[in-house]
């Protein structure tokens, strides 16, 4: 990483330690101030936030009314998610209107995205936009810069002129009329631009001589042209006073002016003292800002003001209602006061009410008012947050930056190299996850994820075990597969609707070799070794892959047509998951709440009968299925989740259901993810629980019976290897072979030995195995819980009122763990 500062940065010589230098120590133009190319940058909108990462990715939160987080949706985020650009292009540059957005990709083109009742996206139209589209250019003309405000978007050509287009009652288009404008119309008068900048009636615009132009609404003052009467202007003028001008940003009424010198100069409205010049007079002419100097980049907010000094402070004035100067406090300055806490900043953005500063090591901080969400950090209220806090993103493994929670990053994703592909660092051929098998290893399939065969230890996962509702199914070492209990709706597979109190053989010469298996609520999945998927019993919302129309249950397993490939499954209690080959994640079943995600057309749906694709998933490892509700883990750790959310199941922040996936906020590093029926768990590679949602039988396990509808951490539980859900109570299996439970214990499935007074255990307590036993996996079905221990050997506990147990016997409760006897 470099310095801050070095020596020959500026020079316009590309020197050793410099990823660019274009002879100025100025943000905003593509190199920045510590001769490094600006990416990450951050830009922030009325009341939401974009990101711009090092990958080419872009991030967003906050308010979603108008589609303006260009995530196909208009729910609101509390944490990030990715625009989705379909095209495959990496994006070079954002900007953030009041509910729109903008875009330059790396092929130079232009995309706009959200709000559009005054044709601010440019696109010929008055419809808005939840997802990106190309703003129609010039051929052979490219877009260098651009900027948007609430009601109107500008872009720079590569020829120097200035195309601008949407609202235009006061001349703000600079078109020499006030007819609004859908499609770029170019400012004639005005040539060899290089930067622009937009505030809510008027522009500015900055010629590569350092001298401002500006034109629209100048009610106070800020066009700078020494007049600050009530008149507009149509075509653009000079300001006053200013050369050798740097950039320039435009406020609600008021504009700054960085210079190369790094003074900065304010003109227009002050009644919220956002020129910073110690007083609360408008100014109709630029007037430096007294003690501010050594500034490298300025952002203009509706109205307050930051500024970001050559030494990584930032300095902030204006309205502070909300605490968007980020001084601790919620009173106004109209002069710059520093931002505490702050250093090491590389961008900065504000917004109407709330701001943003990137540092140099990828972490982004936001303050100020977060109505909607648009500070980033998983939460949403009414009250002022007037000092910075972290904003939740996931990292980048592979992008040469070392950021939050990552080991090491070599600039690859690949393993073998000292850095592995989770950016973990690789201290020897025994580190599991490398993706070399040494002797201390049982295997090492080159990641941290449990669920494919290969454990985040380095363990075995076969025999593997599975619950349903009130049935289990296990599948041994030999990749034979057999079930016992519940079997009305065929799910044991074994040719009949008979409950079975032992076990008994799923029924097919077919399914000899299987890899992987699921249990619904009613229905059962199987993976075959081959790649193709098997389903059997309740078909009653299509849950099968084939149309309840047609089949309404079967008692043998038979294959899922219309998908292949399939590395991962998992049942819910009427919809079915699985994970392709390529990443992409297919379902189908019962769709009620959008479980099924966005794939299954029209939206909603009430069930789809055939597998479908959920858009915005991909690299995914692993799926979940809850009652009503999906979850998905990504390769880079994060997890995503969509369906019902009644109970803060899907972990945004929200108990908004969602038909398109949302990434849970606060997690990353995340190597399982399992669902109860209204409750979700996540398992990070540090061997940490956390959990979210329904908590009315403390099955969260954080000693209260609170429900979250963001994830928090599982207290007093460590070095966790593997979890699993229940229908409201849950169970984690540790390094040392101990397993541990919480939540609802109707029926001894906490496995404690707890008699039937203790129904609810909100805290982890200690399952009742032997000391000579030895736990390899643990399951949880809705009252039921089942684990394998060393040598293939099972145990379960809780209600056995069908036979779930496999004890021979019905309706007899267990409250500590009872050995099945297997063929």
């Amino acid at each position: 990483m470099p310095q801050p500062l070095v020596a020959t940065c500026g020079n316009k010589s590309l020197e050793e330690g410099e990823t660019c230098d274009d002879g100025n120590l100025v943000n905003g133009d593509g190199c920045s101030f510590v001769c490094r190319l600006e990416t990450p940058r951050a830009a922030a909108g009325e009341a939401y936030t974009l990101i711009q990462r090092d990958d080419g990715s872009v991030w967003t939160w906050g308010a979603n009314s108008g589609g303006q987080l260009g995530d196909g949706t208009t729910a609101y985020r509390l944490a990030s998610a990715p625009v989705d650009f379909s095209n495959g292009m990496v994006v070079k540059r954002v900007a953030a209107g009041g509910s729109h957005a903008l875009a330059v990709l790396s092929d130079k083109t232009l995309w706009a995205w959200g709000r559009n009742g005054d044709g601010q996206l440019g696109v010929g139209s008055t419809t808005s936009s939840f997802s990106p589209v190309k703003v129609p250019g010039r051929t052979g003309v490219e877009v260098v810069a651009m900027a948007a405000s609430t009601f109107n978007s500008a872009a720079v050509l590569s020829d120097g002129k200035v195309l601008t287009w949407g609202y235009n009652a006061y001349g703000q288009l600079g078109n020499g009329s006030t007819t609004d404008q859908s499609s770029p119309v170019e400012v004639s008068a005005l040539s060899d631009i290089k930067g622009v900048s937009v505030g809510k009636y008027h522009m500015l615009a900055l010629r590569s001589g350092g001298t401002v132009w500006a034109w629209g609404f100048n009610g106070s003052g800020q066009l700078g042209l020494g007049s600050g009467s009530n008149t507009q202007y149509n075509t653009p003028q000079q300001a006053a006073v200013l050369k050798g001008v740097a950039s320039v940003s435009a406020g609600d009424s008021h504009s700054l002016a960085l210079r190369w010198d790094g003074t900065v100069w304010a003109w227009g409205q002050n009644n919220q003292g956002q020129l910073g010049i110690g007083s609360f007079t408008d100014r109709p002419s630029p007037v430096q800002v007294p003690r501010l100097t050594g500034v490298v980049e300025v952002a203009a907010g509706q109205f307050h003001a930051l500024a970001l000094r050559l030494d990584g402070t930032v300095w902030a004035w204006g309205f502070n209602g909300s605490g968007q100067l980020g001084d601790g406090t919620t009173l106004s300055r109209s002069s710059p006061v520093q931002v505490p806490g702050l250093t090491g900043v590389v961008s900065v953005a504000a917004g109407d009410g709330h701001s943003v500063a990137v540092l140099s090591d990828g972490r982004v901080y936001t303050w100020g008012r977060n109505s909607a969400g648009q500070l980033g950090d998983g939460s949403q209220d009414a009250l002022p947050h007037p000092t910075p806090g972290q904003a939740l993103l996931p990292f980048v493994c592979g992008n040469h930056r070392l950021e939050p929670e990552e080991q090491c990053d070599d600039g690859n994703s690949i393993n073998g190299d000292g850095c592995s592909a989770l950016c973990l660092a690789e201290s020897g051929s025994s580190l599991c996850g490398d993706g070399i098998k040494a002797a201390a290893e049982a295997c090492d399939d080159g990641n941290l994820v449990n669920g494919d065969g290969c454990s985040f230890v380095c363990r075995l996962e076969t025999p593997r075990l599975v619950a349903g509702a009130k049935f289990t199914l296990f599948q041994k070492n030999d990749g034979k597969l057999w079930a016992w209990g519940h079997n009305f709706s065929g799910q044991l597979g074994d040719d009949s609707t008979v409950n079975r109190l032992t076990p008994v053989s799923v029924s097919t010469a077919s399914l000899t070799d299987v890899k992987n298996v699921a249990a619904g609520g009613f229905h059962s999945l199987a993976l075959g070794s081959d790649g193709k998927l098997w389903s059997w019993g309740s078909n009653s919302l299509s849950q099968l892959g084939v149309s309840r129309d047609t089949l309404g249950s079967r008692a043998s397993p038979a294959l899922v047509s219309g998908v292949s490939g399939v590395v991962a499954v998992a049942a819910g209690e009427t919809h079915s998951l699985v994970v392709l080959s390529n990443g992409k994640v297919s379902a189908w079943g019962y769709n009620g709440y959008g479980q099924i995600g966005d794939g299954c057309s029209p939206v909603p749906t009430f069930y789809c009968s055939s597998p479908t694709e959920p858009t915005n998933l991909f690299s995914i490892l692993g799926v979940a299925a809850g009652q009503n509700h999906s979850l998905a883990l990504r390769s880079d750790g994060t997890v995503w989740a969509w369906g019902r959310n009644n109970s803060g199941q899907l972990g945004d922040g929200s108990l908004v259901d969602r038909t398109r996936p949302v990434q849970v906020a606060r997690l990353n590093r995340v190597v399982s993810v399992v669902a109860g029926l209204y409750h979700s768990l996540a398992l990070r590679s540090d061997g940490t629980v956390w959990a979210w949602g329904d908590n009315g039988s403390g099955q969260l396990g954080d000693g209260t019976y609170f429900g979250q509808m963001l994830p928090v951490q599982v207290p007093g539980l460590s070095g966790v290897v593997a979890v699993a859900a229940g229908g409201r109570h849950s169970l984690a299996l540790r390094a040392d072979g101990t397993v541990w439970a919480w939540g609802y214990n109707s029926n001894g499935q906490i496995g404690d030995g707890s008699d039937a007074s203790i129904i609810y255990r909100p805290s982890p307590v200690k399952v009742l195995f032997s000391s000579q036993d030895v736990v390899m996996g643990v399951a949880a079905g809705d009252t039921h819980s089942v684990a394998v221990l060393s040598g293939g050997r099972v145990r379960t506990w809780g209600q056995n009122d069908s036979g779930q147990l496999g004890y021979a016997t019905n309706n007899t409760d267990r409250s500590t763990p009872g050995e099945v006897t297997l063929p």
